[in-house]
């Protein structure tokens, strides 16, 4: 997996059912695919949220957006990003483009 790539174009892979507590800020998400259930942080889900449903995003877009977003620095952003991109990867949620690149 090429995520530190910021050439690599990301896409979604799956549609998830994201739920939310009432009492807390963490994300539970389904994947309906494969029945898995993963507790997640409200940055996951942010970053997920940024990528386009009909069209892939470059990671450096994503991470653009995210440093925007939440008004972060550059480096803050990379690091969520990557390793947002990584967990989604392996959870069946998000892959890279055809080719891995867009």
């Amino acid at each position: 997996m090429q995520v530190a790539d910021s050439r690599t174009t990301w896409r979604r892979h799956a549609t998830p059912t994201w739920v939310r507590f009432d009492d807390g800020d963490d994300w539970i998400v389904f994947n309906q695919a494969s029945a898995d259930i993963h507790l997640v942080a409200p940055i996951l889900h942010r970053i997920w949220s940024l990528i386009p449903p009909e069209q892939g995003i470059a990671a450096a877009d994503l991470i653009a957006a995210l440093g925007r977003d939440l008004e972060i620095d550059a480096a803050t952003a990379t690091e969520n990003v990557t390793r947002a991109l990584a967990f989604l990867d392996e959870a069946g949620l998000v892959a890279p483009a055809f080719g891995g690149r867009g």
